[in-house]
């Protein structure tokens, strides 16, 4: 099975390409995923196919890579150009789509550490030659890594391409993109954007200093969430992220002291467990948005730091806070918390019209 994570690219083919159906100009398909979005209860956002809520037959139905690929498949993705167009001769597994109800077939390789996608389109008519079809979306629409994913599936039952997934690894808002067939061709493409509200959990506490680990506590969950909303603006808060009243000069001081001990821009301090198992994976700062801050505890400042839990610039959905005194630059862990972001329901489902304003 490919990763989950992957994304969209440029085709450039040497086989004759078929022309794009000028498709509906309307935002039919968008418009009735989303008002059935609205419909959906808090809970089904949390299940791995919400879309299954929506009735018997679901709204949005993707189809698998075939885990094990029919003759034409297998022929398919043996063909030179196509092997040529998704970089196959690189020695990347190629995966197989068929667009439910027709013809067209879908190739793919996934690359690289953000796990990309590349893919070409092809029209597979019993009795005459493959040829290649258009990309659905163009290159800037339809770019799609990490967290986004290119498929072929059902909307409402009409075939379409559907590129979706999270908009980043720690949020659940998603922009779907959907190109229908009007079975000559691609039609055009209409968005869906939906935003989520985001609840805070604190999950685990490691404590080194009773009192500051009990202080800390209190407001780990404001911490996290705090920063969250810092890193729905940008990507870097290590200038920005305050917690709390204006802090101290020395306090601020402490902080750069802290800093100038990083010895590389993708450096970060451990996060502290006290030899604690939490379970799974050791929990680690990602590099991608780590930031130490002044955080006043007990009436005294300590060097905070606030970072997603992840390996290098992957992050995860889960906030990790702690706490370290400082002398000279050098920190002693005092204490930790892991802080779990969940779905809170759909705040907004929006339909992008090309035409038009969102409505």
């Amino acid at each position: 099975m490919r990763p989950m994570k992957r994304t969209l690219g440029a085709a450039a083919l040497a086989a004759v390409l078929m022309p794009v159906a000028a498709g509906a100009r309307d935002t039919a398909l968008c418009d009735r995923l989303a008002a059935e979005a609205r419909k959906l209860p808090a809970s089904a956002w949390n299940g791995s196919d919400p879309w299954a809520a929506t009735g018997k037959t679901p709204a949005l139905v993707l189809e698998q890579d075939s885990a094990k690929p029919s003759p034409l498949e297998a022929q398919l993705a043996s063909l030179p150009w196509v092997k040529d167009a998704i970089g196959a001769d690189g020695g990347w597994a190629v995966f197989t789509q068929r667009l439910p109800g027709t013809d067209v077939y879908m190739a793919s390789t996934v690359e690289g550490t953000l796990h990309c996608q590349t893919s070409v389109f092809i029209d597979a008519k019993p009795g005459a030659a493959p040829k290649s079809l258009s990309e659905p979306i163009e290159t800037d629409e339809g770019d799609v890594c990490w967290t986004i994913s290119g498929d072929f599936g059902r909307v409402f039952g009409k075939p379409a391409y559907i590129v979706h997934g999270s908009l980043n690894d720690h949020t659940d808002d998603e922009d779907i993109r959907i190109v229908p067939w009007t079975g000559h061709g691609w039609g055009k493409m209409c968005k869906v954007s939906l935003r989520f509200s985001k609840t805070f959990t604190l999950a685990h506490t490691f404590c080194g200093d009773r009192d500051v680990c009990r202080a800390g506590e209190a407001i780990a969950v404001d911490v996290a969430t705090a920063y969250n909303k810092v890193r729905e603006r940008e990507s870097n808060p290590d200038l920005s992220f305050r917690f709390g009243p204006p802090p101290t000069t020395a306090a601020l001081a402490a902080v750069e002291r802290a800093k100038t001990k990083l010895p590389a821009d993708t450096s970060t301090s451990e996060f502290p467990t006290f030899g604690e198992k939490e379970g799974g994976d050791p929990l680690t700062f990602s590099y991608n948005g780590f930031a130490y801050f002044p955080v006043l505890l007990n009436g005294k400042y300590y060097v905070g730091a606030i970072g997603l839990d992840g390996v290098g610039w992957r992050e995860s959905g889960r906030a990790l806070f702690a706490v370290y005194s400082e002398n000279q630059g050098n920190l002693t862990p005092l204490a930790g918390y892991a802080v779990d972001l969940s779905n809170g329901g759909l705040i907004s489902a929006r339909v992008e019209n090309p035409n038009g304003p969102a409505n």
